[in-house]
């Protein structure tokens, strides 16, 4: 008997059900490397958050990535049970600090040459303003932190999902080349590196998890997307002041 073949319908919806999870990752991801506030201990801490993330986390891993999440995101929830406030905040000021060099630089253009990543912050506003974005004037920050970059590909994965709910394959196309090009230029680049130094520094559980659900969940998204993942080590540039956004 020949093997049944999956049907259209079938397909789409493996599509979407992809994309939604590959979406509330890296929603939760960068909700975890920005400042803690209140929000951050509500949303995930809400009835059923936890459960939901890791479901997200395992249909990824059944989907035959050689990367597992979901161990990252386990740790990562036992250590928002129980946590204060404002031992995140110490944790986070200590991690990032106020000034452009902290223990773990959040920023990509603190990993290279200041003339190359100067191109580079151009090229990400560039990738923000073709979606829509723009950083909140409130927060005063650059456009390539780590958190904002996963905003942005978050919001990427949640509109592939709709181009393909909409049957629309030639935008689903369109967005999934600006996924590959923005993973493949921007997050992959530094995102592994940046995420094992902060799964090795963090003091606080909750950031080494984060760290290690940043370099486990990048390194499964290069593989998804056919890019070659970016260094495990490198070092951020001492000495030069990056150009602020």
């Amino acid at each position: 008997m020949e093997a049944m073949k999956d049907s259209p319908g079938t397909a789409s919806e493996e599509r979407i059900d992809k994309a939604v999870c590959r979406a509330v990752l890296y929603d939760v991801l960068a909700m975890s490397l920005r400042p803690p506030n209140p929000e951050l201990l509500s949303r995930l801490g809400e009835n059923g958050a936890s459960e939901a993330v890791l479901d997200a986390a395992l249909a990824l891993d059944d989907s035959g990535s050689s990367a597992r999440v979901g161990p990252a995101v386990k740790r990562l929830f036992e250590a928002l049970r129980g946590s204060r406030l404002d031992l995140l905040e110490d944790s986070y000021r200590s991690l990032f600090g106020h000034t452009a060099h902290g223990q773990v630089p959040p920023y990509e253009s603190e990993y290279g040459s200041e003339d190359v990543f100067r191109q580079a912050l151009a090229d990400i506003g560039g990738f923000y303003r073709a979606f829509g974005l723009e950083m909140a004037r409130s927060r005063h920050e650059r456009n390539d932190h780590i958190a904002a970059e996963l905003e942005l590909l978050s919001l990427l994965a949640t509109k592939e999902a709709y181009e393909v709910v909409d049957g629309n394959d030639e935008a689903c196309e369109a967005v999934r080349k600006a996924e590959r090009l923005f993973l493949r230029e921007h997050v992959a680049r530094f995102g592994r590196a940046f995420g094992r130094s902060l799964a090795r520094t963090g003091a606080h559980p909750l950031y080494r998890a984060a760290g290690e659900l940043c370099f486990d969940f990048l390194t499964s998204e290069c593989a998804r997307f056919d890019v070659t993942p970016g260094r495990e080590v490198l070092s951020p540039t001492v000495g030069a002041e990056p150009p602020m956004a």
